[in-house]
């Protein structure tokens, strides 16, 4: 029999936790705004079907305008791009 995991510390809360970072709670509330964040996306790709850099229509993705990286939200302003032209812009 393999031993069991040793509790971590949440990331959120610092509760002992195991297996994962994140205690139960804080894991279903970053699966809730992940959720949100992919629903705000799709709505943000279906209103304008276009890269607004090179024109493409495919592989389209909600380019955060200030990065999370940087400070920006997952309710701040998004930009439509392709998956390439999102990749050229990075955390900028």
């Amino acid at each position: 029999m393999s031993p069991s995991p040793l509790p971590v510390p949440c990331l959120d809360c610092r509760v002992a936790t195991t297996p994962g970072p994140r205690c139960p709670a804080h894991t279903a509330d970053r699966r809730r705004v992940r959720n949100a964040d992919r629903a705000i996306a799709r709505a943000v790709v279906a209103a304008s079907p276009v890269c607004e850099d090179c024109g493409a229509t495919d592989d389209l993705t909600a380019h955060h305008v200030v990065p999370l990286a940087r400070g920006g939200t997952n309710d701040g302003p998004r930009a439509v791009l392709c998956r390439s032209c999102n990749a050229k812009r990075g955390a900028r």
